[in-house]
């Protein structure tokens, strides 16, 4: 039985109604000007993802912690890389790079590494993540600075988070 026109005009207005009334801050994507605003912020989390260390060795955002790439799509013999670690591993990481539950993690890098990243933070239920608009160009354009070399060790940010899966987002 298919719904009837009104019922799902009704659903779609209901829906971008609910939407526009989401402060920018909870939105999913951030502009370079907008995290340059609150780069200060100490709940702020920025994760620079990528497949190794080089790129962010050259040039990163300031205050930004390097995420391996393969530490949350590990692939393994099939090589799907589409599964995830298990949580404890997960837990480890994002609490290594300083991300707790009430962090606000903007992630920048390869768009298909950081939107996997996101993907994985959003899957273990962390509410406030971001997508840097345009990545690290969007933000050297800005003419924001960067930093470079290796930058703080993730152990000297060490944070309390608790993943937990929610079975309505899988498939």
């Amino acid at each position: 039985m298919r719904p009837a026109p009104i019922t799902v005009a009704f659903l779609l207005f209901a829906a971008a109604a609910a939407i526009a009334q989401q402060p920018a801050s909870a939105g999913r994507l951030i502009s370079a000007s907008e995290l340059a605003a609150q780069i200060k912020d100490p709940a702020l989390v920025i994760l620079h993802v990528a497949e190794d260390d080089s790129a962010y060795a050259q040039a990163h955002i300031p205050r930004a912690r390097f995420v391996r790439y393969r530490s949350v799509a590990p692939g393994g013999s099939d090589d799907l890389g589409a599964e995830l670690p298990p949580m404890e591993a997960l837990k480890e990481l994002f609490e290594a790079v300083g991300v707790s539950d009430t962090s606000r993690v903007v992630l920048y890098g390869h768009p298909v590494l950081a939107s996997r990243v996101f993907f994985t933070l959003d899957a273990v239920g962390h509410p406030r993540v971001a997508i840097l608009n345009g990545g690290l160009e969007a933000w050297r354009a800005g003419g924001h600075p960067l930093e470079r070399g290796a930058g703080t060790p993730p152990g000297d940010r060490r944070a309390t988070f608790a993943p937990r899966i929610d079975p309505k987002r899988f498939a």
